[in-house]
């Protein structure tokens, strides 16, 4: 096993959770374009992605905040899953629910 100083693996860290936040920043805002031009019209809102804080001073000094931050990185995570559900819920509402082609085609009994 590699050993690392404290310092050496918090810097790493922090460049991992950087690089996270960075990608759930530019995905949720692309997620939420993408919803408002082809969505809107649906009763479904879209699960956003939270952001991730990065304050990469505090994250290597203050211990509460980096507890804080690696729970927030972690609820980005379920954010991630739940967006996707969100997405899969309104496309299969909108076909199965609100389909003429789907309701004419196949009885209730169907």
């Amino acid at each position: 096993m590699t050993n690392v100083n404290e310092e050496v693996f918090l810097n790493k860290l922090y460049e991992v959770i950087y690089k996270l936040s960075t990608i759930a920043k530019t995905q949720s805002y692309r997620f939420k374009k993408e919803w408002d031009e082809n969505l809107k019209s649906l009763k479904e809102k879209p699960h956003l992605i939270r952001q991730i804080p990065r304050e990469k001073e505090r994250f290597l000094t203050d211990i509460d905040y980096r507890i804080k931050t690696l729970n927030t990185v972690k609820l980005t995570f379920d954010d991630g899953v739940n967006s996707i559900k969100s997405l899969l819920n309104a496309l299969y509402r909108s076909y199965f629910d609100d389909s003429d082609i789907f309701t004419s085609s196949f009885t209730e009994q169907d």
